[in-house]
């Protein structure tokens, strides 16, 4: 419920509200010295972290929602053992 007469202030890290100058510049030097990973990366790292914590491939295969024959081939693409 709102009071009438009052205006709600933005806080000073919000992201729609206005930020600080130093802040902004930080966001933007990290962004520039560290690109986003690749997607390729990002699956590659989680099939071997389901890999590693699956008895078998066919059930790390059921774990990822992937036909076991596509992992055989993720792990042939990147190398895997």
């Amino acid at each position: 419920m709102r009071t009438e007469g009052r205006k709600r202030q933005p806080s000073a890290t919000s992201v729609t509200g206005v930020e600080p100058r130093r802040a902004r510049l930080r966001i933007r030097r990290h962004e520039r010295t560290d690109p986003p990973e690749s997607l390729d990366g990002v699956l590659r790292r989680h099939v071997q972290w389901v890999m590693a914590r699956s008895r078998t491939f066919s059930e790390a295969a059921q774990r990822l929602g992937i036909d076991l024959t596509t992992l055989w081939r993720m792990r042939k693409r990147w190398r895997l053992d």
